[in-house]
């Protein structure tokens, strides 16, 4: 069967959506031809290692959002022209591969009318409500954002979106957000392979770690450096590309740039921080953790509901740093809920194991299109 994937930034893994497209499309070309079309916005120096195979295709798709004349243009009306620069190109390349199922994923759909000939049927994995939902969060962190373009990228995507025969979403919490919108979607959790992320402590686990690719506003990288101050005599380990505007770091923060390989982070972790600002369409560090019975202390937003579960602490207001140091302080100082919430934190992740998922969607597949994966 020739199943042809789109997305963007495949290449530069660091984020949980790229993580589970890398994971699904491995899985499906073990028995299918794959053709990713990968738009690029910033060429990456290496290649995805996981999505070297003899039934995996790459396409990748330069935008040139960075030329004198793309940079003139709003940063929303930039990803406008990207959108539809981006479908007339996958319009020729489905014409010449002719796919008999069509999976899309961030940027979600990328094509105006069913491409394929054969009216093939198109699977959406709705990865975030970015492009949905813009004023969520967006106000509050970033400068560079256009109201009239982010309406007008809205009022696209809700369209497209409208168009694709199954609709997929890594939480409840994006469901119902879907169901705002007048969309119907089913949940699939992300794609998470344990034994990538299982691991043997290195030496003592004794660090309160945050890991995001990108350590910006919105994931709450400030919220974590403001914890580190008020607990001098704890260890902060930072994982992630982090912007120089931060300046120097607290003496009891160790920063380390991105790295995939997130199970070494893990055996120095005691502790994972998430104070994300934005709604995290489900957060899947928690689980990762959860595998290592790694407690998660969390921001009360978005899908971290679901992938916090009962092996953690939820922040309602995630601005009061206080809050977050009575949290970190209940846990760190009393065994008994440490290892409560760490063996509850392995029974969490352990509903999210890959073949559960896997499981899931395919047979959502053979549901709705009569078609085995």
């Amino acid at each position: 069967m020739k199943i042809l994937f789109t997305t963007g930034r495949i290449h530069q893994i660091g984020g949980g959506a790229e993580r589970s497209a890398t994971t699904l499309i491995r899985k499906l070309s073990e028995k299918h031809h794959v053709c990713v079309f990968n738009i690029v916005f910033e060429p990456q120096p290496e290649k995805n290692p996981g999505l070297i195979g003899s039934n995996i295709e790459i396409i990748d798709w330069n935008f040139p959002i960075k030329t004198k004349k793309t940079l003139r243009m709003p940063y929303h009306a930039r990803l406008l022209s990207c959108d539809i620069q981006a479908q007339r190109e996958l319009n020729k390349i489905a014409r010449n591969f002719q796919p008999e199922i069509v999976i899309a994923q961030k940027p979600p759909v990328v094509y105006e009318d069913p491409i394929p000939s054969n009216k093939a049927p198109i699977i959406t994995f709705v990865r975030d409500t970015e492009y949905l939902d813009p004023f969520n969060i967006e106000h509050k962190c970033f400068i560079h954002y256009n109201t009239l373009f982010m309406k007008l990228r809205q009022k696209r995507m809700l369209k497209l979106l409208k168009k694709s025969n199954l609709l997929i979403v890594a939480s409840d919490f994006m469901r119902e957000k879907l169901n705002g919108f007048g969309l119907s979607a089913e949940v699939v959790p992300p794609f998470i392979e344990f034994e990538k992320y299982a691991s043997n402590p290195a030496g003592d686990r004794d660090s309160i770690t945050m890991i995001a690719a990108n350590l910006a506003k919105h994931k709450g990288v400030d919220i974590f450096l403001r914890i580190a101050e008020k607990c001098p005599d704890l260890k902060f380990l930072l994982v992630g590309r982090l912007p120089e505007e931060h300046g120097d770091l607290p003496s009891n923060v160790v920063h380390l740039r991105w790295t995939d390989d997130i199970k070494s982070i893990l055996a120095k972790t005691m502790l994972l921080l998430v104070p994300s600002r934005w709604e995290e369409p489900f957060g899947r560090l928690p689980v990762e953790a959860g595998v290592n019975g790694i407690p998660s202390i969390a921001s009360n937003r978005g899908g971290l509901v679901e992938a916090v579960g009962e092996g953690g602490i939820l922040i309602q207001n995630y601005e009061d740093i206080d809050l977050w140091v009575e949290a970190i302080t209940s846990v760190l100082n009393n065994s008994a809920i440490y290892n409560s919430l760490s063996k509850n934190a392995i029974e969490n992740a352990n509903r999210f194991e890959f073949c559960y998922s896997y499981a899931k969607f395919t047979s959502l597949v053979k549901e709705y299109f009569g078609i085995e994966l």
